[in-house]
């Protein structure tokens, strides 16, 4: 049996998660930059059985708080180390999506006696420098940075007057490619957020993905 929580850790930071609470080997399941725990509705039964499954939101996704700072890789990394203490969970696998699988390079770094393994789907590439996506002189970098700093303080996320609409908008994508089905239905409705004027949007708030995206340019894998 799968219980959904709020928890709050020693950090003041409220962290969402899903967990079972079964006396096996934990696995630790991370979801990629602007998604959430319910990512993984369709795996988690799928180890259940035989592990315990522990999937958070991140701080600044989902269910959990979203505080103004704090979104370098190793501010995720030890909220976990902190739910895990929470949860009385001393080591555990961890199976990564994307910056998931950032956050959980970070976490084996720091507490390498609590990682039995981990898997890190997608990610773990440099964006800048000799081995990176963008590779120039320290000019051109700097400017590549700048316009990219652009692009994010210049996004908006559309806002739906209902639920149904948000919805209608963000299966487009999931339709035309024939996909749908109820775990991607609840992933997509765990990724909305109600505002106070009751308008519906993407709970992945701009201020969240913009200091995570400065801080993991200077990163070097």
């Amino acid at each position: 049996m799968l219980t959904e929580r709020k928890i709050q850790l020693p950090n003041s930071i409220g962290l969402n998660v899903k967990y079972s609470s079964v006396n096996k080997p934990a696995i630790l399941f991370l979801h990629f930059s602007g998604g959430t725990l319910n990512m993984w509705d369709g795996i988690l039964p799928m180890f259940s059985e035989e592990y315990r499954v522990i999937a958070p939101d991140f701080r600044g996704h989902g269910k959990s708080d979203k505080p103004l700072t704090g979104y370098h890789i190793d501010d995720f990394a030890h909220d976990l180390y902190l739910l895990l203490q929470a949860l009385d969970v001393r080591s555990c696998h961890i199976v990564g999506s994307s910056m998931g699988a950032e956050i959980g390079l970070s976490f084996a770094a720091s507490y390498p006696e609590m990682v039995k393994s981990i898997v890190c789907e997608g990610a773990l590439y440099n964006e800048f420098g000799e081995y990176g996506i963008f590779n120039g002189t320290a000019e051109e970098i700097v400017a590549e940075k700048e316009k990219q700093r652009k692009k994010l303080l210049e996004r908006r996320m559309p806002e739906h007057p209902t639920l149904a609409d948000f919805l209608t908008k963000v299966k487009e994508p999931i339709e035309r490619m024939g996909i749908m089905n109820e775990h991607f239905l609840s992933y997509l409705e765990s990724t909305a957020e109600e505002l106070d004027d009751g308008t519906v949007t993407s709970h992945y708030r701009n201020h969240v993905r913009m200091e995570y995206m400065e801080r993991y340019w200077n990163l070097q894998f």
